[in-house]
């Protein structure tokens, strides 16, 4: 079998650019609407944008470094002068055009989060402990209706709830 047709014929510059543009994991409306507004007091909606922009940071921190790593493992493949290094290189280089691209998506949504964290008063642990036993009352009320009036509550606007 001969090699695959030429493939920058079908993937431009343009096409790996179009990818950047669109590539997000979970649309803004699902980071509001479902990954914080799945709960039902503000605290729990703030502790949850906390833990989602914990988990970007430590994920894009790895990811950096990682690529970091690769560039240099790139640049000692093709000190070798070998074609099977130098294929290496390229598989390398095509590894980090992907994640940089995954990358884009990534720092949309930290975006989105850091915009929906900075809208909500500070809360610290004490604040969160102290909401929980409004916040398991209202869950478990919720929870006892069907899921999908679960979804179609989480996309309403809410009012915050009174204390």
């Amino acid at each position: 079998m001969n090699n695959l047709p030429d493939l920058d014929r079908y993937f431009t510059d343009d096409i790996v650019a179009t990818f950047a543009k669109v590539h997000q994991p979970r649309s803004n409306f699902q980071l509001e609407k479902f990954v914080i507004g799945q709960h039902d007091t503000e605290e729990m909606r703030y502790y949850q944008c906390v833990t989602e922009v914990q988990a970007l940071y430590y994920t894009i921190k790895a990811v950096s470094l990682e690529l970091e790593k690769s560039r240099i493992e790139i640049d000692r493949l093709r000190a070798t002068k070998d074609e099977v290094d130098e294929i290496a290189a390229q598989i390398k280089e095509l590894g980090i055009e992907q994640t940089q691209v995954v990358a884009v998506g990534a720092f949309r949504e930290l975006d989105c989060l850091l915009a929906i964290m900075h809208g909500y008063p500070t809360y610290n642990r004490n604040d969160i402990e102290q909401d929980q036993p409004q916040y398991w009352n209202l869950r478990l009320a919720r929870q006892n209706s069907s899921a999908n009036d679960q979804a179609i509550a989480q996309t309403k606007p809410r009012l915050k709830e009174i204390k």
